[in-house]
């Protein structure tokens, strides 16, 4: 996600605010980590990796101690979906790193082994039948680099579509 404005709770937590309009909870800890404290230290674009998480409802105020969950009609525990940071970067640079290091990785393992095996006088080691699980892994981080790619550029052209 690419986060273009948002504000704080009065929990401290920041409610991210990305170009689609779409909102996103992150922790407090989260932005303390960057050390963006308040709104006027936040540079943006912000770049988060986010999951829906499920938590339950409570009674009463965050931080009280006597909290309960509310319970339903049914009898179980009422809950609520939030799309919720798993991590935050500051630049497009470190959040692309995350998606583009395990293609990498898999490659040097891959030519490593090649390497190896070409020395032993054996066959090539890349056949995805004796690497199946590599070439998926590196397949995979392909599409979702592309999939960071296509939101990045998205967000650039909504940009320069406001500023005509």
């Amino acid at each position: 996600m690419i986060i273009v404005n948002g504000h704080f709770s009065k929990n401290g937590n920041f409610i991210g605010i990305d170009y689609k309009n779409e909102e996103v909870h992150i922790y407090k800890e989260q932005m303390d980590l960057h050390n963006l404290k308040s709104i006027e230290n936040i540079i943006f674009p912000l770049f988060v990796i986010a999951k829906i998480k499920t938590f339950d409802r409570y009674i009463g105020e965050f931080g009280e101690e006597k909290r309960e969950p509310i319970i339903n009609k049914a009898g179980s525990k009422q809950t609520f979906d939030r799309l919720t940071a798993l991590s935050v970067y500051l630049n497009f640079d470190s959040y692309i790193n995350i998606f583009t290091t395990e293609i990498i990785l898999n490659k040097i393992i891959i030519e490593h082994r090649n390497s190896i095996a070409k020395s032993a006088g054996m066959p090539n080691l890349s056949n995805p039948k004796i690497n199946f699980s590599e070439i998926e892994a590196i397949k995979n981080g392909y599409i979702e680099v592309e999939k960071v790619f296509k939101e990045y550029f998205e967000y650039k052209i909504t940009v320069n579509e406001k500023l005509i």
